[in-house]
């Protein structure tokens, strides 16, 4: 899904994939087994969550969205 691939880097913040159960499968099993990659995937996804959602970055970028549409 073309939104979550701005938001999510496959394999360090998180995981893009097919709907295919197998490959969910998969993925999950390998985190239940790595507790340490789990927690560095779940850093790394707070960390960019953190950043790109930022609420005064989120109000400069809509205000100058707004001003160039003249609203």
């Amino acid at each position: 899904i073309p939104p979550f691939r701005e938001i999510i880097d496959n394999g360090e913040n998180g995981f893009v994939l097919s709907l295919k159960a197998d490959l969910w499968a998969t993925v999950i099993v390998k985190l239940l087994k790595n507790q340490h990659l789990k927690n560095l995937i779940g850093k790394k996804a707070k960390e960019k969550a953190t950043g790109m959602l930022d609420w005064e970055k989120t109000y400069i970028l809509n205000e100058k969205v707004l001003k160039e549409i003249n609203i």
